[in-house]
């Protein structure tokens, strides 16, 4: 079975927002190609794994123009009917509004449990870097 690994981020530019698509490689070691959209909704249904983050204020040079770009790009259930059924949402947590809570109890949402794995990976860190592993 072949999987399409794609990784999806807003971008701002000229006050325009994209969705950017692409990966490295597939299974194969071939590249995957990359795509350029304006909108989650014109990838959704393609994505095996969708990462959200949130609009990141501080890579805007004018203010205006983060306040403008906040919460143009949400999850909703609604986005989330056009998602195949083994699709994965994740998000590095928290949140401000990038995924609505009515997602938390869809299956795909795997934010919970990947802040949970995290935190697993950060002690087992501290404990190599303090010599107790």
């Amino acid at each position: 079975m072949q999987h399409t690994a794609t990784h999806c981020n807003t971008l701002q530019h000229n006050a325009q927002h994209y969705i950017l698509c692409g990966a490295l490689t597939d299974e194969c070691g071939q590249p995957l190609t990359q795509a350029q959209h304006d909108h989650i909704n014109q990838v959704m249904s393609e994505a095996d794994v969708v990462y959200v983050t949130r609009t990141q204020k501080e890579r805007f040079s004018d203010p205006a123009a983060a306040e403008a770009a906040k919460g143009s790009y949400v999850i909703t259930a609604q986005t989330l009917t056009k998602a195949k059924p083994n699709m994965i949402l994740m998000h590095p947590l928290p949140r401000v509004n990038e995924i609505h809570e009515e997602c938390d109890l869809d299956p795909r949402s795997v934010y919970f449990r990947q802040a949970e794995h995290g935190m697993y990976v950060r002690m087992a860190l501290l404990a190599v870097i303090a010599g107790k592993a």
